[in-house]
């Protein structure tokens, strides 16, 4: 009871046994406790009540960001957006007035830029990967390609495909050729050798059986 007595006269958790006595002493609940008792429950209280209210800050902080983050979500932001553009669109926006100081809400928004820049140099990366996967398939299935082909008799063959036109720019798809021709070289040393292998075992063998 003297606890509730506590709470209903909003003991701040931040003060002391004397500041927020006379708020307490004229009730009946005051008496139901010796002197000592009532500092303790009053200790514990405002202790209890203090980590609440750091719990409260904390949570209310956090959600204010979350709010801030999601209206930056919201406002289709680039890698090239700026703090006064965003500031002048936003301005008026809750979660923007909800964030107090300026310094805070431009160390977020610089923070957001870090991460949205992120994310473009991986989606960037990803969709370069998934283009030249794309592109070398295109060449692999141009039965017109072998070893000796030109990149400019190739590209009059293939550059109505979209997976030509996939590719960001004539120099990165004639790059990509050069890499694919290269490799059907490298191929065809590969298999002569193997050849050479298996004719001198054969030689070998045949050799092998006519001394025998």
């Amino acid at each position: 009871k003297f606890k509730d007595l506590l709470e209903e006269k909003k003991i701040s958790a931040f003060s002391t046994w004397e500041k927020e006595l006379h708020k307490i002493v004229f009730d009946s609940r005051y008496l139901l406790l010796t002197s000592k008792e009532r500092k303790q429950v009053f200790d514990k209280y405002v202790k209890e009540r203090a980590e609440d209210e750091r719990k409260e800050k904390k949570a209310k902080a956090k959600e204010v960001k979350e709010s801030f983050r999601q209206l930056m979500e919201e406002s289709e932001l680039n890698s090239r957006s700026s703090y006064s553009e965003f500031s002048r669109e936003q301005g008026k926006d809750p979660r923007f007035k909800a964030i107090e100081k300026s310094r805070d809400r431009e160390n977020l928004f610089s923070d957001f830029l870090v991460d949205l820049r992120k994310r473009e140099k991986e989606e960037k990366e990803e969709k370069k990967k998934g283009a030249k996967k794309d592109f070398k398939a295109l060449l692999r299935e141009t039965d017109e390609i072998d070893r000796h082909s030109h990149w400019s008799d190739i590209k009059k063959i293939i550059q109505d495909d979209p997976r030509y036109e996939a590719v960001d720019s004539s120099g990165q798809r004639e790059d990509w050729f050069t890499d694919y021709i290269q490799e059907l070289k490298e191929d065809h040393r590969d298999k002569k050798k193997r050849d050479r292998s298996r004719s001198r075992r054969r030689s070998r063998s045949g050799s092998s059986r006519s001394r025998s």
